[in-house]
């Protein structure tokens, strides 16, 4: 027989697919075996002292961690959806959301096994990154079927840190067929000490050509830095840049110019006209400093966006010769903004 036990106070909780809506509950307890029935429903619904749904927290996890949404954003996202919350509930949000991943992860542990058994095993990759001074993350990848297998934090590689990971990681899983890694003594170590003695530790092919990229690139590649922070490059471009805005930014038809691919309509203007080798200039450093960006996210020495810089400002020389040449050394009002970004740029073709 089940009797009231407790009734909680009302209070206002949100799910994406209800919206926000009261909560009144009540608990019974059995009087046999003094057992606590909550709702069911109420419990499929939000997490126990929360208020805000599964469906909430997974949208805040996806969009933090996902998207790579700041917290501002998602608030904004969320209040879009009548759903109002602080910028510090939403990171309380992406924490939940990092814990019940690892438990429904941990849960999901044989099924993973079994899954990786299928093809014979699985290859054991780790390897550990961290942002500035922040704790490292370590990772333990199956390299056949690219399921990530474990994450922990660690303060260092040394090899005591990442023997407690191989030991999780070997207890789901069991021993991998072969252990890939960077060419740190710790991670040798550790693997050295958790799995059988004759397990195989493969060096990374990422790892390996990114220490010799290094060691064959790094001196010219700071040489180029050294240079372009001599030189400020990347600060003279931006000053002519805000400069030139202003001035092509009094005539609305080339100032949309400037966010557009769409070809100007129309005849200009002889002020117009004058305003193009401005509006080339633009163009021109906009192109050099988007350089800095280039790469495709995998670092130094794969990426080197200091030397496409570089490359794209002696461009950017060449252009600016053909451009005064074309108009003429005695059509100052044209050449001006040329020579301007000529002397700012400081290079000969």
């Amino acid at each position: 027989m089940l009797k009231v036990s407790k009734t909680k106070p009302k209070r206002l909780v949100y799910t994406l697919h209800i919206g926000a809506f009261y909560v009144h509950e009540t608990w019974k307890k059995c009087a046999n075996c003094a057992t606590v029935h909550r709702s069911k429903e109420l419990q499929r619904l939000l997490p126990s002292k929360c208020n805000f749904g599964y469906d909430v927290i997974v949208r805040v996890g996806q969009r933090l961690f996902l998207d790579n949404r700041t917290l501002v954003e998602v608030k904004s996202e969320l209040a879009a959806a009548k759903i109002h919350i602080s910028e510090n509930g939403v990171n309380s949000l992406g924490c939940k959301f990092i814990a019940y991943l690892s438990l429904a992860h941990r849960r999901a542990a044989n099924r993973i096994k079994a899954a990786m058994g299928r093809k014979s095993g699985y290859m054991l990759h780790i390897d550990a990154t961290c942002d500035g001074g922040s704790p490292m993350l370590l990772s333990g990848m199956d390299a056949i079927t690219s399921i990530v297998l474990w994450n922990s934090k660690i303060p260092t590689e040394k090899a005591n840190n990442i023997i407690p990971f191989l030991q999780e990681v070997k207890e789901l899983y069991g021993d991998p067929l072969l252990v890939v890694a960077d060419m740190g003594k710790g991670i040798e170590a550790a693997v050295r000490k958790v799995f059988s003695e004759d397990m195989r530790l493969l060096i990374c092919h990422f790892h390996f050509l990114r220490d010799i990229g290094k060691d064959l690139l790094n001196t010219q590649y700071d040489k180029i830095r050294s240079l372009l922070r001599k030189h400020g490059a990347g600060k003279k471009l931006r000053y002519r840049l805000r400069a030139l805005h202003k001035v092509v930014g009094e005539n609305p038809k080339l100032a949309n110019r400037l966010d557009s691919d769409i070809a100007i309509q129309g005849e200009l203007t002889d002020e117009e006209m004058e305003l193009l080798p401005a509006l080339a200039v633009c163009f021109l450093f906009q192109w050099a400093l988007a350089g800095k960006g280039m790469g495709d996210a995998y670092g130094f020495p794969f990426d080197r966006p200091h030397l496409v810089f570089a490359l794209r400002i002696k461009e950017v020389s060449c252009q600016l010769k053909v451009l005064k040449e074309l108009f003429g050394e005695n059509q100052f009002k044209y050449n001006h903004p040329f020579v301007k970004a000529s002397n700012d740029i400081g290079l000969t073709p």
